[in-house]
């Protein structure tokens, strides 16, 4: 399909989307469960045809700029859409709705290289070093590794991490410039600095791998772990998440962004 095609065929998508849900909350408002049922099959192959599509235009876009990378680093994401069910009402006048959400989802670089060899001859991979998929999964171990030092995690469990660690041997032999951390010693942030800024040059540039700041550090080191479910326990990012927060931090350099902080806030009367 040319891309002309492709957005039309999303238009066309959209317009599906948005007849059925306003169906199902009909059908399932009348107690036509198994009809409402049907629609919804429907309904899901239209969401998932509209997400691929989405992605393809994206990737079609990334693959035919000069730097697919640098392409993806600046789009960032792409749109997707979704359907969901919420309530709406009060006390005995709740009723379930459903309704369309549309979002962006962040590219994954992987995925991008992936296409990229087999839909646009582009056998080289993208990227400055086409080593950098294993020099995120290193920069992530690291990152894990030390977040296990600064909770108190000794040597033995440490050596045991890296020997679990769900990456492959060329990851882990990669030199990122900055030794495993060890107990009561964690990397400096000079040290995860020089490891950042090396795989950020892998990505986009030994220029922008330069420009890498002491913030880029504290950002991987605070979104890279979270609190997991377990009680005492830190949840460290997987590949596909470290490669999203490696995009931002690629996005930041490019195009000398801030970084941000959410939170709850008290609301407006």
């Amino acid at each position: 399909m040319t891309k002309e095609q492709y957005q039309n065929r999303l238009e066309e998508l959209s317009e599906k989307i948005n007849a059925h849900v306003q169906e199902y909350n009909a059908l399932y408002g009348e107690q036509k469960i198994d009809e409402a049922g049907k629609v919804n099959a429907e309904t899901e192959k239209e969401v998932d045809e509209y997400n691929q599509i989405s992605q393809t235009l994206c990737f079609d876009d990334c693959c035919e700029a000069a730097d697919p990378m640098m392409a993806a680093v600046l789009k960032l994401s792409f749109p997707v859409v979704s359907v969901r069910d919420t309530f709406e009402g009060e006390g005995e006048h709740k009723v379930l709705k459903r309704i369309r959400t549309d979002r962006d989802r962040q590219i994954d670089p992987l995925k991008l290289q992936k296409y990229a060899k087999e839909n646009k001859h582009l056998d080289g991979g993208i990227g400055k070093d086409k080593q950098w998929n294993n020099m995120i999964d290193r920069l992530n171990l690291l990152f894990s590794m030390d977040c296990a030092v600064e909770i108190g995690k000794r040597d033995e469990f440490l050596n045991e991490m890296k020997d679990c660690y769900a990456i492959n041997q060329i990851s882990k032999d990669i030199d990122l410039g900055v030794k495993d951390p060890k107990a009561e010693k964690p990397i400096s942030n000079t040290g995860l600095l020089k490891a950042v800024s090396k795989t950020v040059s892998a990505m986009i540039g030994e220029e922008y791998g330069k420009k890498v700041l002491t913030h880029d550090v504290r950002f991987l080191k605070i979104a890279s772990a979270q609190k997991s479910k377990k009680a005492l326990t830190v949840q460290c990012a997987n590949p596909k998440k470290m490669r999203g927060f490696m995009m931002e931090v690629c996005n930041r350099i490019v195009t000398d962004g801030k970084y941000d902080v959410d939170y709850k806030k008290i609301k407006s009367k």
